[in-house]
């Protein structure tokens, strides 16, 4: 079964297109050269015509001459085709490099458009989700989606319901366009010689991605995460002092171990669930029968469906490693935290905030991939 992808990723890599580029300036260079050489070889040739008749009072007749330059004109025709088919190669390799470059920026802007619709709800889940290492004595502050809502807007004003998400979109634009650009490049070392993937390909590739994403972007999401659960620290830069003064550099990158578990997996099944989503929906509906709408309301519900599911399976990876990127030491290692959970909270503890976090998965999926497919259209759509 062949990957398409195509509603989930640029056309070409970037390598390829860097590749492309750089085979066809070569190219250019070569025929360019070639040309130059045939025309110093047609004044060569006369200076030595010129040259045979003053020397050795030899006459070159009519004939051999039109021969001589009936041979020079044609070898400089092959080579004026061959530049203009060079340079026009260059010129399809430069589009390309320019449309891949744009279709990379859809990706990070896709994931900033999804989270920035989804913030408010993405801050309660997380408060639900920590709740219990932050406030450890009294009742529970955080009972419900609504009350916790309500909570952050008493408290804290309506716009709190954003805080952090200055940063989680810094965050998401490397973090989606590494991502994409990512999944593409490992799916074509791990696609066969006949064009085939199989599924536990797409899952490896989809959680290469992941990591590679993350390990890039993992201190800016400690930041959000500080943002979101310590209402006291003043802004990034207060986050940011607040995380150095703990441990140093080494603090930003706590619960990384938990976030590649939690992130590689969730990348794997939501990637590999949308391709198969996909493709099946394709055979049940060609493409060449969709109206616009139908295909809008299909791309919707495609990745909806395949965050649903991913997030399902996933979550309490998620849980674990926002838990271990709360300030202080709570846990020894992620195996000591899913141990402590399960013991003092039991298995629901696991999926605590799983509510909201379902209600925030549903729409930012379904925007990410429809807000890319349609950034990826009119970037595509710029170069025909």
């Amino acid at each position: 079964m062949v990957l398409r992808g195509s509603k989930v990723k640029p056309d070409c890599s970037y390598q390829d297109v860097e590749t492309a580029r750089a085979r066809a300036t070569k190219i250019l260079q070569r025929k360019k050269k070639n040309l130059e050489k045939s025309g110093r070889d047609v004044v060569a040739a006369l200076k030595r015509i010129e040259r045979r008749d003053s020397e050795e009072n030899e006459y070159v007749t009519r004939e051999e001459l039109l021969h001589i330059i009936r041979v020079f004109v044609e070898k400089i025709e092959a080579d004026e085709k061959a530049t203009a088919i060079a340079r026009k190669k260059l010129q399809d390799a430069e589009h390309s490099y320019q449309k891949t470059i744009l279709q990379f920026l859809s990706g990070g802007i896709a994931g900033a458009v999804a989270r920035t619709s989804v913030a408010p709800i993405d801050r309660v889940k997380i408060l639900m989700q920590t709740e219990k290492l932050m406030v450890k004595d009294g009742p529970p502050r955080y009972t419900s989606i609504f009350q916790t809502l309500q909570h952050i807007v008493k408290h804290e004003g309506t716009s709190r319901l954003w805080r952090g998400n200055m940063i989680n979109c810094i965050r998401v634009v490397p973090y989606a366009a590494t991502q994409f650009a990512s999944y593409d490049f490992y799916k074509r070392k791990l696609t066969s010689d006949d064009g085939e993937m199989t599924i536990p390909s797409r899952l490896f590739a989809g959680s290469l991605a992941g990591a590679t994403a993350t390990s890039i972007t993992h201190p800016l999401d400690t930041i959000r995460l500080r943002l979101s659960v310590q209402p006291e620290l003043k802004g990034i830069s207060g986050s940011v002092k607040s995380i150095f003064r703990e441990g140093g550099i080494l603090t930003f990158y706590k619960g990384y171990t938990a976030t590649l578990l939690s992130l590689g997996p969730f990348i794997a099944v939501n990637f590999s669930a949308f391709d198969q989503i996909q493709q099946w929906s394709d055979t049940q509906w060609p493409q060449n029968t969709r109206s616009r709408t139908f295909n809008t309301v299909l791309t919707l519900g495609q990745g909806a469906a395949a965050g649903v599911f991913a997030q399902t399976i996933c979550y309490p990876l998620d849980t674990i490693r926002r838990r271990m990127q709360l300030p202080g030491t709570h846990y020894s290692s992620t195996a000591n935290a899913f141990a402590t959970v399960l013991k003092t909270e039991g298995f629901g503890g696991f999926y605590k905030g799983m509510l909201p976090n379902a209600l925030k998965v549903i729409p930012n999926n379904a925007i990410r991939f429809l807000v890319y497919d349609a950034l990826k259209s009119y970037c595509a759509q710029l170069y025909q």
